[in-house]
């Protein structure tokens, strides 16, 4: 349930910061015909980027949430056995509800045409990317620090679902004997 707050959270103010007038937000489990419907946002579509935007926020948003837990996880002194059992929780479920769904990616169907005009667009004026980039080395130096960073919690989310999966496999096959 956290996740899935957290998921149509992300979709309700990325909306909002886009100036897409949100209709409808669901954040409680509904049962529709045989499955379970976790959450849903319902807003204004005004062009394909800002829904890409939109579509996409949860990753983001997730990846921070997960940044934030692991920060300040480190900034405890001493941490408690339930806190650790906390936080693994906090980490499985938003790293288990961060990636979107097939409904988030329907404008996704427009990204491969705006990268290639914005290809087309850099090769037709010919941008010289080696001047930003050597404008920008303080930059580049920080996003390698966030992606190594991102690497680690990711790295960390697989291994909580690992271990979860490779717990109730263990349970299931127990069972059977």
């Amino acid at each position: 349930m956290p996740g899935t707050i957290i998921h149509e959270l992300s979709h309700f103010f990325v909306a909002i910061v886009l100036f897409l007038r949100v209709r409808e937000i669901s954040i409680f489990p509904d049962w529709q015909g045989n499955q379970i419907k976790l959450g849903s946002v319902l807003y204004e579509k005004k062009d394909p980027l800002r829904g890409i935007l939109v579509g996409i926020a949860p990753l983001f948003i997730g990846l921070f949430c997960l940044y934030w837990l692991s920060f300040f996880l480190v900034q405890q002194n001493e941490v408690t056995f339930g806190v650790r059992l906390l936080f693994l929780y906090l980490i499985f479920v938003i790293s288990t509800t961060m990636f979107s769904s097939k409904q988030d990616l329907v404008d996704g169907v427009y990204v491969l045409p705006i990268l290639l005009i914005l290809a087309i667009l850099s090769y037709v004026l010919q941008i010289d990317y080696r001047l930003i980039f050597a404008l920008s080395r303080d930059l580049v130096v920080i996003a390698q620090n966030i992606l190594y960073a991102l690497v680690k919690y990711l790295a960390l989310s697989l291994g909580v679902h690992l271990f979860i999966i490779g717990s109730f496999e263990l349970w299931k096959r127990i069972i059977k004997k």
